[in-house]
C-alpha cells in the first residue's frame, strides 16, 4: 500500500509541475510510526459479554491474515458484575 501511495504522489507532482494554478501542491503521504497503536472501533453487533468475558469479532480479512477467530479479554469481576446489572435491569 505504501509503494502505491508514493507513486501516486509523484504523478500528482509531475502534475502540479506541469500545471501549478490548476492542481493543489501534493503533499508526501504520512505513515503510522512502528511504536504507535492503532485505533479501533467496535460495532455494537460486534462485541458479545459472556462467562465475564468480553468477546470482540474481527473482520474476515484479520481471521484470514492472523489467523485470529476473535478477541476475547478477561473481564474483573467489578466490571462484569457492572455490566451483567445493566444488561439485566434494561428495559
Amino acid at each position: 500500500m505504501a509503494m502505491k501511495d508514493v507513486k501516486s504522489f509523484y504523478a500528482l507532482l509531475d502534475l502540479y509541475k506541469k500545471d501549478p494554478e490548476n492542481n493543489p501542491k501534493p503533499r508526501f503521504p504520512r505513515f503510522k510510526q512502528e511504536h504507535y497503536l492503532a485505533k479501533s472501533t467496535f460495532l455494537k453487533t460486534a462485541i458479545r459479554i459472556r462467562d465475564s468475558k468480553l468477546f470482540l469479532s474481527v473482520g474476515k480479512k484479520v481471521k484470514s491474515e492472523q489467523n485470529l477467530k476473535h478477541i476475547e479479554i478477561e473481564l474483573p469481576q467489578e466490571v462484569y458484575s457492572f455490566v451483567s446489572y445493566k444488561n439485566d435491569h434494561t428495559g
